[in-house]
């Protein structure tokens, strides 16, 4: 038996101490799956079986730590896009111009997209570490 999954979602719950994730599985499990598939062009090998009723799986092999802690920015980096889109369909929605005369608003966009950009370059610079050798 390889790596649980909540070895994943240790790592990735301990990197947003702020948010609760109760009763919130569902997204957890997607923000998962989206992360794996961004890290298997870096990873090999991540093939996994979750219950989907229980949210508990593993991977068929033993991943190592940073095979998991990159998986777990990947899931970070999902988290704060799913924050930025947000702000991005509003502001569409309502219209630039209009979308910048409240201050509230316009503020938490830029923290939103501050946030996820420095998620984004998080993930880029671990990734440069990972050697992939074709052989």
């Amino acid at each position: 038996m390889g790596t649980n999954l909540q070895k994943i979602f240790d790592a990735f719950f301990i990197k947003l101490p702020a948010v609760d994730f109760t009763g919130k599985e569902d997204i957890v499990l997607q923000l998962f799956k989206t992360a794996v598939g961004y890290a298997s062009s870096t990873l090999v090998n991540l093939e996994f079986t979750v219950d989907e009723v229980t949210y508990e799986g593993s991977f068929n092999r033993t991943l190592s730590q940073r095979e998991i802690e990159l998986i777990a920015l990947y899931m970070v980096r999902e988290q704060h896009y799913r924050t930025y889109s947000g702000f991005v369909y509003k502001k569409q929605h309502i219209g630039t111009k209009d979308f910048d005369k409240l201050p509230d608003l316009k503020k938490q966009f830029e923290i939103a997209e501050n946030t996820y950009h420095d998620a984004d370059d998080s993930v880029n610079k671990f990734k440069q570490e990972f050697n992939i050798y074709v052989s």
